[in-house]
């Protein structure tokens, strides 16, 4: 079965040897046990989805990037608000890639995510929705992006263990609480270490200041109330955090290469425009 089979609405590109897809799926349905020819790379934009592989439930969340490898049955059901996902199914890697790497994280069932994710996947549905001669040098691209950062987020239980356990504890804390008004003290208090050794350490861990990492959090979380809500953007900014809508509009446009009344206009196509 197609990954789009059963879709409410969908829009694809082939290139090479890869179909992309901005598909959505109907409230309340569900997929019986299936297998998909082709190795699929998908990534949720908006609702829910309930995958069981071997009995396994693997529940999405939005932002979150899935590789499936083809002939792997598995079960899917979708939420009360159904769901929009970007989905590349990949036929061979010759145009993309010479496959190691690519290959390595297409051969698992892998769920990974970071907020750099559902940026890379709304540009590659921007670039269906709005094809020009570049597009299909566009989706390579992107798609690459997307794959490599796949493979280095996989192997992330090995990067785990090289981490103290205070510090996993603590990247998992603001990852789960980025739109409180955490402090650095709060957040050293709470895994038992000085906020100086907690800066540094997130730092040199994570490769970013714990404020760049929450802050890229919530412009991820933005980007996607901009698109899966009509709240004013004056109000999504002030739920994300930033109490002066200017200083919101300059840190997203840094973020998605698009001021926020741009990045909603170009990914609703338009039409029933939330309001500004």
């Amino acid at each position: 079965m197609p990954f789009t089979e059963g879709h409410q609405g969908v829009v694809s590109s082939c290139v090479g040897g890869v179909a992309f897809s901005d598909v959505r799926f109907p409230a309340l349905t569900a997929q019986p046990e299936h297998e998909h020819p082709l190795d699929c790379v998908t990534v949720l934009l908006e609702g829910d989805i309930d995958l069981k592989v071997a009995r396994v439930e693997r529940v999405a969340v939005t932002g979150q990037l899935r590789t499936l490898p083809r002939g792997v049955p598995h079960t899917t059901a979708f939420g009360p608000s159904g769901a929009r996902v970007f989905s590349a199914e990949i036929d061979e890697l010759r145009t993309l890639s010479d496959g190691a790497a690519a290959s390595s994280v297409l051969g698992t069932t892998t769920d990974v995510r970071h907020p750099e994710i559902s940026t890379v996947a709304w540009r590659i549905v921007h670039e269906l929705r709005n094809p020009d001669g570049v597009t299909p040098l566009a989706l390579e691209a992107h798609l690459l992006h997307l794959l490599a950062g796949a493979a280095r987020l996989s192997h992330g239980d090995v990067v785990r263990r090289d981490k103290p356990t205070w510090l996993i504890a603590a990247h998992d804390l603001v990852h789960d609480r980025f739109l409180e008004d955490l402090r650095l003290g709060d957040v050293a208090d709470a895994v038992g270490v000085h906020p100086a050794h907690l800066a540094r350490g997130f730092r040199n861990g994570y490769g970013a200041p714990l404020g760049d990492f929450v802050r890229r959090l919530r412009l991820g979380w933005a980007a996607s109330r901009l698109v899966g809500s009509v709240d004013p953007i004056s109000v999504i900014a002030r739920q994300a955090g930033f109490s002066d809508q200017a200083h919101f509009t300059r840190a997203f446009s840094r973020y998605a290469g698009l001021p926020p009344n741009q990045f909603r206009r170009s990914r609703v196509g338009g039409h029933g425009q939330p309001p500004a």
